[in-house]
């Protein structure tokens, strides 16, 4: 599994270089900068949603049964046990 997930990880990365080389040969070097450090800006806003949500549901494990089974449309309840 981990090896698949490697391999994921790897295709994004070489794709993400690929488009930066090709935005740094069209439009020079400011422009891939700063598209770059928007990239890297939006990543760290995303991860740090991300994280505060993952905190918020592991303090309150009984709204993230209700917000899961109304998101999947089941009751999560008899399923997750912590």
């Amino acid at each position: 599994m981990s090896k698949v997930l490697l391999l994921c990880y790897t295709c994004v990365v070489g794709v993400l270089v690929y488009q930066i080389y090709s935005l740094y040969q069209t439009r020079g070097h400011a422009a891939s900068s700063l598209a770059v450090v928007e990239l890297l800006k939006q990543m760290v806003v995303i991860m740090t949603d991300g994280s505060s949500k993952a905190i918020y549901y592991a303090q309150n494990l009984e709204e993230f049964r209700r917000d899961a089974g109304h998101y999947y449309g089941k009751n999560l309840n008899s399923r997750l046990t912590i």
